[in-house]
């Protein structure tokens, strides 16, 4: 499980450097949507999509965020990324909107997610 991933690629040397398997990774959190804690997981969505593709990885990859940054994970993976990954989305890399005081079991621990309320993100896609 990692929680947030960074502004950008550097997400993936920081993973390699701490010997985590992205084939064993299985569950994101992306706190809130300034860049510098979401951007990264381009990245992260790019390098799992091609283990599933390679049949290297097993399940699923679940990105767990509030509902408005869903839609801009969403958009920024389908303009970026190739249309081979992208038809990985909600089939296989499952965005997971969050519920303020949602109890979730991760690794044989349970959890209370919530919502941090940032107000300092622009949602909207418009120009």
């Amino acid at each position: 499980m990692i929680v947030n991933v960074g502004g950008g690629n550097g997400i993936l040397g920081m993973i390699g450097k701490v010997k985590i398997s992205f084939a064993k990774l299985h569950n994101v959190f992306v706190s809130h949507g300034h860049t510098d804690h979401v951007l990264g997981i381009v990245w992260i969505i790019r390098k799992i999509g091609t283990l599933m593709l390679q049949c290297k990885h097993d399940g699923n990859l679940y990105v767990y965020c509030h509902d408005q940054l869903d839609h801009i994970v969403c958009n920024i993976v389908n303009l970026t990324l190739e249309k081979k990954i992208t038809q990985l989305i909600r089939k296989r890399l499952i965005m997971a909107p969050i519920v303020n005081g949602q109890q979730k079991r991760f690794m044989g621990h349970d959890f209370t997610l919530f919502d941090i309320h940032s107000t300092r993100v622009n949602t909207s896609l418009d120009p």
